[in-house]
């Protein structure tokens, strides 16, 4: 047993950890301690007020500099709405329409946020009303106020990514650079597998002659602490959909891993920064109405599962978006779509445009809450003895800023952690 003594005070700061114990690790069985523990990681809806509405195929970036997200494009073939160019932010509270300049219609672009020179790269993308249209291979830029055409569109183009569908682009903030493969080159009826990896440094396209092996639906996304370019699942032409993890190190893809998560396309991944781990839910499995439920973290070497993450309600889809808030350091979904087989036969199709998210797992504490208390984000306890009483060990503790002077024992190893800010305990 150990004791926080009387008449010491300790600064906890952000991201700094503090173990009480030095046996820090417990071992329970993830699917059992899902079941039981209040500090597993879980989804969350949120209001979301004024929503771009209900399309699929939009483009998404994080601009962590506004700290807001940004959504662009997109379509609904179910109630015939075609592509629009409208261009949306989330502030975090509500949705804001911001079209201003924009590029012409389109669904299924591929964006990213250049946080170096802060503006969203977008690239590609088309509206795909003849099945052998060929897609845009033009290249803009937003700065939070307007649209900049930065590189046009050329599908006979040599210095620029040629016309790809589904496109998925992320930015490498160490080398500084977009990152972009496609699922497949495309002119005309001529289809042709990915034959180059292409980086947008902020004035040229630079071509690479490396690409992983084509797949449609697949997800990227960055991993600032490994400082590599995470690729997962897909299907190939022709083929299954697989499980494979691919990492882009600037110069080689790599194959690090073909086990963990089951095969999926039409997911999506971010990285949380905060944890340092990068997120993955949802997909499409074997069927249409076969959609994953699941929630999965990759550390730089293994998938691990977050069972039960959705027990508050988020439901199994596919082609949803994803991105992180580096603002309040929570993991974001948004929309996406969903099937149901009728008893006929036949199905019933659904596009969303809920909004969840999923902060830093554990129990909260805000020393100046004063409603209802139950330990999650939103009720947070207001002693940090009652948060000690009731978290299982290992669990993490949350304090939001703000001071305190309380007497406490703690017996099992737990972790502290402020948010946003210092956080002082004393007595």
């Amino acid at each position: 047993m150990k004791s926080i003594a009387s008449k010491r005070r300790a600064s906890v700061h952000s991201r700094i950890q503090c173990w009480i114990r030095s046996l820090l690790t417990v071992f329970t069985p993830a699917t059992l301690l899902a079941q039981v523990d209040p500090c597993g990681l879980t989804w969350q809806r949120v209001n979301s007020p004024n929503s771009p509405g209900q399309l699929i195929g939009q483009a998404v970036a994080y601009d962590s500099q506004r700290r807001v997200a940004v959504l662009f494009g997109g379509n609904n073939p179910l109630t015939s709405v075609p592509a629009t160019s409208a261009t949306w932010e989330w502030n975090g509270a509500s949705w804001a329409q911001r079209t201003s300049g924009s590029p012409s219609q389109r669904k299924n672009s591929a964006m990213a946020f250049d946080g170096d020179r802060g503006v969203c790269v977008l690239f590609g993308g088309g509206t795909n009303v003849f099945q052998y249209e060929i897609p845009f291979n033009d290249t803009w830029e937003w700065n939070g106020s307007s649209w900049t055409l930065r590189s046009g569109n050329d599908p006979a183009a040599a210095d620029r990514p040629p016309p790809v569908d589904y496109p998925v682009m992320v930015y490498d903030s160490f080398r500084r650079r977009a990152v972009l493969v496609g699922a497949s080159e495309r002119l005309g009826a001529q289809i042709n597998p990915p034959s180059k990896t292409w980086e947008w440094d902020g004035s040229n396209w630079l071509a690479h002659a490396a690409a992983p092996p084509a797949r449609y639906g697949a997800a990227m996304a960055y991993d600032p602490v490994r400082r590599v370019t995470v690729l997962f699942g897909g299907t190939p032409p022709g083929g299954n959909h697989n499980n494979e993890t691919w990492t882009w190190n600037g110069t080689t893809w790599i194959l690090v891993a073909t086990s963990g998560p089951p095969p999926r396309d039409e997911h999506a991944m971010a990285f949380d920064l905060r944890r340092k781990v990068l997120v993955m839910f949802g997909g499409l499995d074997t069927a249409i109405e076969d959609l994953h439920q699941d929630t999965w973290e990759w550390d730089g070497s293994a998938w691990l599962l977050r069972p039960f993450a959705y027990r508050f309600g988020l439901i199994g889809r596919r082609l949803h978006k994803m991105w992180y808030d580096a603002a309040d350091q929570k993991v974001i979904v948004f929309g996406g779509t969903w099937s149901r087989r009728n008893g006929d036969g036949s199905y019933s199709h659904f596009i969303l445009d809920d909004l969840w998210e999923a902060r830093p797992p554990g129990l909260w504490v805000d020393f100046n809450y004063a409603g209802t208390e139950t330990g999650d984000f939103y009720t947070p306890y207001n002693t940090l003895a009652e948060a000690v009483s009731a978290a299982p060990a290992g669990c993490t503790l949350n304090l939001k800023t703000g001071s305190r002077n309380e007497a406490l024992t703690i017996s099992e190893p737990l972790k502290l952690e402020a948010y946003n800010g210092m956080v002082t305990i004393g007595q």
